[in-house]
């Protein structure tokens, strides 16, 4: 490994670690006895599962120099886990979704589908920026950037047009709690996707990013329609999971699947 590789390696290991250390102590020192355990646990093992998932994923799809090599598998996970616990804590806070307040302390589940497909959706957006051949590590984070940045401003559209975070966080409205998760789960998967490929360079990197990116905004059009038409009335404070939660949700990922498989999955 050259130095700038050995450097953004211990980088990525300190800060990920501290991230996610922070997100273990902050959740017991706020989970209530007994209360909110179970979602705290939750939290944390979408957390786990999400590390594990960006290591398989490198290990399946990543160029053959970092498939064979555990030192850049390591270095690539590391950095992904740094990405992503950094992401959750700036987007969580400036968006007002906390897991230490919001699922730690209230037991807000709306909240933790949330967190939930934050975690994941930007697991699988930093994920897409290792697959193809390039010249270094600074690609997978001008990759990554782009699809992360991608998806913080889908979070920032539908909140401004639809008062999302107010509907997690005040009416604890589980149904958009579902929507806003698969949401995140779906334009990750497809950012991921469209910023992959062997490296040719940033102006064709923006290219294919919005050639192959499009069906994103069918999710995020739909997440938009489905709030204002579905969110909580007084006629309706809670709406059936099975109405403005789950089919929504179900689309969303089928899109994302969907466009996916026609793009050609990571090749």
């Amino acid at each position: 490994m050259s130095e700038d590789e050995v450097m953004c390696l211990l980088g990525s290991i300190v800060v990920a670690a501290l991230t996610w250390i922070a997100l273990l102590v902050n959740l017991a020192r706020r989970a209530g006895l007994y209360r909110t355990w179970g979602m705290c646990l939750a939290l944390v093992a979408a957390a786990l599962a999400s590390i594990l998932m960006l290591l398989g994923l490198l290990m399946a799809f990543a160029s053959s120099d970092v498939r064979h090599a555990p030192r850049y598998l390591v270095m690539y996970t590391a950095l992904g886990a740094a990405w992503v616990g950094t992401l959750r804590i700036v987007l969580g806070a400036t968006v007002g979704v906390r897991a230490r307040d919001d699922v730690g302390e209230r037991g807000n589940a709306a909240a933790l589908l949330v967190q939930i497909g934050l975690i994941v959706g930007t697991t699988l957006a930093y994920t897409g920026g290792n697959f193809g051949d390039g010249p270094g590590w600074w690609v997978v984070v001008a990759s990554a950037a782009l699809s992360t940045a991608a998806l913080v401003g889908v979070w920032y559209l539908v909140e401004a047009m639809g008062r999302l975070s107010h509907l997690i966080t005040i009416d604890r409205d589980l149904a958009t709690g579902v929507r806003a998760g698969a949401m995140l789960v779906a334009c990750g998967a497809i950012f991921g996707r469209a910023v992959a490929g062997t490296w040719l360079g940033i102006e064709n990197l923006f290219f294919d990013f919005f050639r192959l990116a499009w069906p994103a905004a069918l999710i995020v059009v739909a997440e938009i329609v489905s709030q204002l038409l579905l969110k909580p009335t007084p006629e309706t404070p809670r709406p059936s999971l099975f109405v403005a939660g789950f089919p929504p949700a179900l689309m969303y990922l089928a899109i994302a699947g969907g466009a996916i498989y026609l793009m050609g999955w990571w090749t």
